[in-house]
């Protein structure tokens, strides 16, 4: 049972976390002799054993599908009825119950579960997506609920802002009444690399009226209209904008010009292999930039002296915004680069005569900053940009923008991981300064920048005040 726990990426929930559960889920609808309560992955039965413990549910209104044999004995051993199957594929389960309460595992379109099965799942949850079992657990159980049955589920809270469950979303508001979001404190599951939420929803159509509990902690809630989520920009679930600020941003983020109308993003290249491609720069006094250091080094002049072997390289994800000194650099000649992955058309873009900047996108903060003349880009750690119209908007321009405080703050109402998308970035509305400001913010960027050349940890506190106020003014 273990390597399935493994396999599958499940987090068994604690004892007392269910107990605590089950009678909030109480809360809702009652359990009575007459409730008819599903899990759709038994495990190790704990949600069963808990509720024959603490409620009147008789154990022949209970069935426990799993697609693990080796949990049938011991949930048989209880007189519970138990399928053998694979929930997400199984097309033969008829009836319809008051309950339905599990912890899913969380596996995402990466995962060798989704794409050894990828025709038939794209095909049966076409409504939601094919991007996590999760999300796919929600909309398959939903459809065994009875009218007014209640659906209790432990889930990872990346549903809440990412762009890839902007369907699954929709879906939901559309469908379903939402009792509750409670978040989750990371201790809840230790092993679990993502955030986890507890969502309650009732199997009945939402009103214009309809509202969502929002718990944050034991101490911090709020309840707020359900149909707000949906009229969010990719309906998102801001549950945390509850204060004024907040919702002045997110009322710019749906009203505003996109900066997709000002320049383009993208992805590029992965090496496949960096200790054979990549190297290391060695700057002069033995300056090394690079935090995870690859097998080979060369010096920052053989590869500035050799454009036809090497391109500068940058490949991870950097805590400083404006400038940072590029870190490697990558094999670029024919053979080499015939192992890589990335799209033909770059070539053409790569050889272009633009301006280029980039941002982190595995990190809290954009972090956007210059990108080195003719360099290659990783696209595990940062996106690639550069502006449709250099000369009215330099990527000075751009700069200030986005590692000001208040698109720092957007761009986490858009997308609140940290795992920033290219799309989260486009999302953004485009600020136009007028000559003076826009003269000032270019002036102080490139102090900035010229700061961060002589001395990389240079306090730019000053600078950065001076940046934030004004972009203040144009949102007062």
């Amino acid at each position: 049972m273990e390597n399935n726990k493994k396999n599958l990426w499940a987090f068994y929930t604690p004892n007392h976390v269910v107990e605590e559960f089950i009678s909030k889920m109480n809360i809702f609808l009652p359990f009575s002799e007459n409730s008819k309560v599903l899990e759709p992955s038994g495990w190790d039965g704990i949600f069963i054993k808990s509720l024959l413990q603490t409620t009147p549910v008789k154990k022949d209104n209970i069935l426990i599908l799993d697609i693990n044999k080796e949990t049938q004995k011991e949930i048989e051993d209880m007189w519970i009825r138990f399928i053998h199957c694979d929930t997400l594929l199984n097309k033969t389960i008829t009836w319809k119950f008051t309950h339905i309460l599990w912890n899913p595992p969380y596996l995402n379109k990466q995962s060798s579960y989704i794409k050894e099965n990828k025709t038939f799942l794209k095909d049966e949850y076409k409504e939601i997506g094919v991007n996590d079992t999760y999300a796919m657990f929600v909309y398959k159980c939903s459809q065994y609920l009875e009218e007014w049955g209640v659906l209790w589920f432990v889930l990872s809270d990346t549903f809440f802002t990412l762009w890839i469950h902007k369907k699954f979303r929709a879906w939901l508001l559309r469908n379903y009444t939402i009792k509750e979001i409670r978040t989750l404190p990371k201790s809840t599951f230790k092993e679990a690399s993502v955030q986890t939420c507890l969502l309650i929803i009732e199997n009945k159509k939402p009103t214009e009226t309809s509202t969502v509990k929002i718990s944050l902690d034991e101490e911090n809630s709020y309840f707020i209209v359900q149909k707000n989520f949906y009229n969010n920009p990719n309906h998102i679930f801001n549950i945390w904008s509850v204060d004024k600020k907040k919702e002045k941003l997110l009322e710019c983020l749906k009203t505003q010009d996109k900066l997709v109308n000002y320049l383009d993003g993208w992805l590029w290249m992965h090496t496949k292999d960096n200790n054979t491609y990549a190297f290391n720069i060695e700057y002069p006094n033995w300056v090394f930039y690079a935090k995870k250091k690859v097998k080979n080094s060369l010096s920052f002049d053989v590869i500035k002296q050799n454009p036809e072997q090497y391109a500068f390289f940058h490949k991870q994800g950097w805590n400083y915004p404006y400038y940072s000194p590029v870190e490697y650099a990558v094999k670029v000649d024919a053979v080499s680069k015939s192992n890589y992955s990335y799209p033909s058309y770059f070539e053409e873009l790569y050889l272009s005569n633009r301006k280029w900047f980039i941002v982190s996108w595995v990190c809290w903060f954009l972090n956007a900053r210059y990108m080195f003349d003719k360099a290659y880009w990783e696209s595990n750690k940062t996106f690639w940009f550069f502006s449709k119209d250099e000369k009215q908007y330099p990527i000075e321009y751009f700069l200030w923008l986005l590692n000001s405080d208040k698109y720092i703050k957007m761009v986490k109402i858009l997308n609140h991981t940290n795992s920033i998308q290219i799309r989260d970035i486009k999302e953004l509305p485009m600020i136009h300064l007028n000559d003076k400001d826009k003269e000032e913010m270019i002036t102080l960027v490139k102090e900035i920048i010229s700061k961060k050349k002589v001395d990389l940890n240079s306090n730019i506190e000053i600078e950065q005040d001076k940046i934030n106020k004004i972009i203040e003014k144009y949102f007062d």
